[in-house]
């Protein structure tokens, strides 16, 4: 039985609690701004009480994570308890109707609007989430499914052009505490498992990231002191669009490692061959980029992803949705430097939609 602590009693939690299974038990729900209240025949407790209970974890049921985890940690609550809602739940509950389809990759593919699908999906992408991690999502989530004699229909990988230069266990970015890899961290946790089954390596190298960023978190003693760490950081203020763009595009266009390029072959090999075994459908999608982006990535990295994705489709059955260069997606569509905004990823969800409904 896990026993857990609800922060948030608005429509997120409602949502949360339909689909729990019956071996959780809610021991508080906790909320900042309405405590002293009645909910579900239960007082709403301030988070200072509430974090005195005997609980497995504090599941937030708000989209202010980042925010309510800070307040936590500085409660003396040990940053692992500290989970999404939305992350429990797809991990421990996998009702049928809801998802026959799954989604994961990196930011750009965390973007895509599940609600909107034609047929609804769980969404296990994340920020910064590399083609490991996907895998250990992908297969921590079927296990869950077979309690249930269930399996996803469609599952959508989402894909960089540098996906396989990447891996999040070797990069800068996992180094550097910030508000950023709070529910990285927490993802981490729910699949520690997953990741030690397939690489020990990796799964010590989470568990000091791990251990070192809780230290760092106590003793800066609040996340407001913790910065931002993204793509964005490395620019200049005042520093021309266009220019920045560019120069993100070549920033991640200068990885090139032969060793993890080869192991991420590997990987997304074993993903296809995991979808295949369970009759899953899989489609590749590749978010838009805009020119000054793709001007700075350059054709020779460009041309080496789809070489190699060309190579495993010799192998794989899948259908390949490719946005990098399309014209359909303009300056309006974009809410940053690389990544799509409202509109932008209503329209590629909408695209989506279209192959989906063809499988």
């Amino acid at each position: 039985m896990k026993k857990v602590i609800i922060y948030g009693i608005g429509s997120g939690c409602n949502r949360v609690l339909h689909h729990l299974k019956e071996d959780v038990i809610i021991v508080a729900y906790t909320d900042s701004y309405q405590a002293g209240q009645l909910y579900k025949g239960m007082k709403v407790l301030p988070p200072l009480h509430a974090v005195q209970l005997d609980y497995d974890y504090i599941l937030v049921a708000s989209s202010a994570f980042s925010e309510i985890s800070k307040q936590l940690v500085t409660l003396g609550v040990e940053e692992f308890k500290i989970l999404p809602a939305v992350d429990f739940v797809m991990h421990n509950n996998i009702p049928e109707e809801l998802y026959k389809t799954t989604i994961t990759g990196l930011s750009y593919a965390k973007g895509i609007l599940s609600h909107q699908l034609a047929q609804p999906a769980a969404n296990l992408a994340a920020p910064s989430q590399d083609l490991f991690m996907d895998y250990c999502w992908l297969e921590s989530y079927l296990d869950r499914c077979k309690e249930y004699n269930f399996k996803p229909k469609t599952a959508v990988i989402g894909l960089a052009y540098y996906s396989f230069d990447y891996d999040l266990f070797k990069s800068n970015f996992i180094n550097q505490p910030s508000r950023s890899l709070v529910g990285l961290y927490s993802r981490l946790n729910l699949i520690r498992d997953k990741i030690k089954e397939h690489s020990l390596d990796r799964f010590i190298l989470a568990d000091q990231h791990c251990e070192t960023f809780m230290r760092e978190i106590h003793e800066l003693k609040s996340l407001f002191q913790l910065k931002e760490v993204d793509d964005t950081s490395c620019f200049r203020v005042g520093q021309n669009l266009e220019i920045a763009r560019e120069e993100l595009g070549r920033r991640h266009s200068n990885r090139s490692y032969k060793e993890t390029v080869e192991e991420n072959i590997e990987i997304l090999s074993k993903y296809l061959s995991l979808l295949s075994e369970n009759e899953i459908k899989p489609i590749v999608i590749i978010s838009p980029q805009l020119k000054e982006y793709r001007i700075g990535f350059g054709d020779k990295k460009a041309d080496e992803f789809k070489n190699i994705v060309w190579g495993i489709q010799q192998q794989f059955d899948f259908q390949m949705i490719d946005l990098y260069d399309s014209s359909d997606f303009n300056y309006n569509y974009f809410a940053d430097y690389d990544h799509l905004n409202t509109n932008g990823y209503l329209k590629l969800t909408n695209i989506l939609n279209e192959v989906i409904a063809l499988k």
